[in-house]
């Protein structure tokens, strides 16, 4: 359970990693050529992503901000399956995508909730990227119209 501040920022920036790592894969995957620019993209808003939140939280960190008790997130719920495998079609890979960001937008829609009566700064980081994660989970969904067609 995530229930500090540094915890929480702690495991957020490791689950970004991840993800970012997972797009990496998928721009240098032969399966997913044809929209390789679109997955490098998609690891650079990774970082920038991270980068916010750790700003926000850089910005505002205290002694007491950082050891302060937050609403309890059970971080297991948003544990996301990045592998890809050699039998996986493009559709499939991109399903995996969706699923991806879905759980990462979560896992940020919660991160805001409980933050938000502490933490504004973090909070609002929180809400700006789950934001920015459900318009990717839109543009995965579009990607996956094309190819299933």
């Amino acid at each position: 359970m995530l229930n500090t501040a540094s915890a929480l920022i702690e495991y957020y920036t490791k689950y970004e990693d991840k993800i970012k790592d997972f797009y990496e894969k998928l721009a240098k995957d032969e399966r997913c050529s044809q929209d390789k620019s679109f997955f490098e993209s998609m690891a650079k808003g990774n970082e920038k992503h991270r980068q916010e939140v750790l700003r926000a939280y850089y910005e505002v960190i205290t002694d007491a901000i950082e050891a302060c008790y937050i609403k309890a997130i059970d971080e297991t719920k948003y544990e996301v399956d990045t592998e890809i495998t050699p039998d996986m079609t493009y559709a499939d890979i991109v399903k995996k995508a969706i699923q991806v960001e879905e759980k990462s937008r979560d896992f940020c829609t919660e991160a805001y909730k409980s933050t938000s009566g502490l933490l504004a700064d973090i909070s609002v980081a929180f809400k700006r990227v789950s934001k920015w994660k459900a318009k990717r989970v839109g543009e995965l969904k579009e990607i996956l119209n094309k190819v299933e067609k």
